[in-house]
């Protein structure tokens, strides 16, 4: 019988019934529904990966123009001067988490009052109080554990992780 079950799922591959292209595109499985992250002065490397990763998840991501991205790259962008906090507001959208360098991004007290039930995630050398804090990594390292700190199950307290490079 195990014969005749594989014999007939070898004749359905080759038909094109199953496996690879048999169908619909594969969509990622990983879906985070309503999560919108407002990625702030990050250096255009960390700010791609971190992205790319993202992405994968169908959150919604806003960015600064220093992180670096073109338009078309599945980002809204944000350029120098425009208040972040009233037109998300004005679009009725919520920023679920702020991932920002100090100290030369949103400053963590800033971030709390612009996006008030926003998690703070900070990219910097010191703990950032209220925040995540992320120190060294490369920018990979750095985009997967923030791919489980934006999980919207994910309730990790501020608290600093050091992140080693790969």
């Amino acid at each position: 019988m195990a014969d005749n079950y594989l014999e007939k799922k070898m004749e359905e591959f080759k038909a094109g019934k199953v496996g690879v292209g048999s169908g619909a595109a594969a969509s990622p499985s990983l879906k985070f529904h309503g999560v919108e992250v407002l990625l702030a002065h990050l250096e255009p490397a960390v700010a791609a990966a971190i992205a790319r990763t993202l992405k994968l998840t169908g959150a919604r991501l806003l960015a600064t123009a220093d992180c670096g991205f073109k338009p078309g790259a599945g980002v809204r962008i944000y350029p120098d001067g425009v208040d972040i906090a009233a037109d998300v507001a004005a679009r009725r959208e919520r920023i679920t988490h702020v991932i920002t360098a100090e100290p030369v991004g949103i400053s963590t007290p800033d971030a709390r009052i612009a996006f008030p039930d926003a998690r703070i995630i900070a990219l910097a050398d010191t703990a950032v109080p209220g925040a995540v804090t992320l120190t060294g990594g490369t920018p990979a390292s750095l985009a997967a554990i923030i791919l489980g700190i934006v999980h919207p199950a994910s309730a990790l307290p501020p608290q600093v992780i050091r992140v080693e490079a790969e």
